[in-house]
């Protein structure tokens, strides 16, 4: 016991290294076809959240023309 330190117990300095030790244990106790579903999850919700800020872009330069159009002509 008095080798060098076991990779268990380094995790455990600190919060980032109690993290980091918990996700290493949970990526390798799920099975494969969970992790990929999980990342396409997140592949998707990204995709997403781009297409709604392109959306609402879009609509803000249309309603800007539109507005000003209606105050170029009063």
């Amino acid at each position: 016991m008095s080798g060098s330190p076991e990779p268990e117990s380094r995790h455990r300095n600190g919060k980032g290294g109690l993290i980091a030790g918990l996700s290493e244990k949970l990526i390798h106790a799920l099975p494969p076809h969970f992790l990929l579903l999980a990342i396409l999850n997140a592949a998707v919700l990204l995709f997403l959240f781009w297409f709604i800020d392109a959306r609402a872009k879009h609509t803000a330069e249309v309603l800007n023309q539109l507005l000003s159009a209606c105050l170029n002509k009063g």
